[in-house]
């Protein structure tokens, strides 16, 4: 289940000036569903989010992933009180029924290979009135004309998703989804992308990663902060806050 060690962001990793300032800011976003509560961040890679929601009030951390190598990076450098570290799958979580308030997983269901035991063990891990807060790259701005049976251009996902995608998958075993976005772009542009993309994908994701060079001298970290999806804006990347 484990997000490639090529994408994570690690201590002492030299990050490319464009890298949008979009790492930390889903974890600070979702602390407010955490305060008090006994939360399960996987693919938690060095803990770093997980320290996040620790110092925003969290009761408790388990800081799960697959990776032993960020696991170690993880003890060495994010060691605290109310903060387990342990290996383990998302798709085969070793926990029993209803055991966290929270659950977090950003940015990981690209990468597993079954999504469905994926969005199965999470509502399974959490309590009832508890959330499921995870996001995922939007398809429709990252993979423009393809089909979430093709193969992404980043090479480390398995599938990307649309919105009714998404939606899909994560109904099947919760009944309430608020939406929200990252890093919106204008729907006349997103449906242009989509339109390129109907003819060549490998032009669209061109076109729009272009876009995103040319305007990083511009940008602004209040866009990568976590929105509502209001119909206005195309994001980058998807938020469910699943009940």
């Amino acid at each position: 289940m484990r997000m490639s060690v090529q994408e994570r962001v690690g201590a002492g990793r030299w990050l490319p000036p464009l890298a949008p300032p979009s790492a930390s800011g889903p974890y600070d976003w979702a602390a407010k569903f955490c305060r008090n509560a006994r939360v399960l961040d996987a693919a938690c890679a060095n803990a770093y989010g997980s320290n996040t929601l620790l110092r925003r009030g969290a009761a408790g951390v388990v800081s799960l992933d697959i990776d032993p190598g960020t696991l170690q990076e993880a003890t060495m450098s994010r060691k605290q009180p109310h903060l387990s570290l342990l290996a383990g799958d998302a798709t085969g979580l070793p926990f029993g029924d209803a055991a966290f308030d929270v659950f977090v997983s950003f940015e990981t269901m690209e990468h597993v290979r079954d999504d469905v035991a994926y969005v199965r063990e999470a509502r399974r891990v959490v309590r009832a009135g508890g959330l499921f807060v995870c996001s995922t790259p939007n398809r429709k701005m990252t993979n423009p004309g393809t089909t979430i049976e093709q193969t992404p251009f980043n090479k480390f996902h398995l599938r990307e998703y649309t919105l009714p995608e998404l939606t899909a998958r994560l109904r099947a075993d919760f009944r309430t989804i608020d939406w929200f976005g990252q890093s919106f772009f204008s729907k006349r542009y997103g449906d242009a992308l989509a339109s390129i993309g109907s003819r060549s994908p490998t032009n669209a994701v061109r076109l729009h990663q272009i876009r995103k060079v040319a305007g990083a001298l511009f940008d602004m970290p209040e866009r990568h902060w976590p929105a509502p999806l209001d119909g206005t804006g195309e994001p980058e990347v998807l938020l469910a806050v699943c009940r």
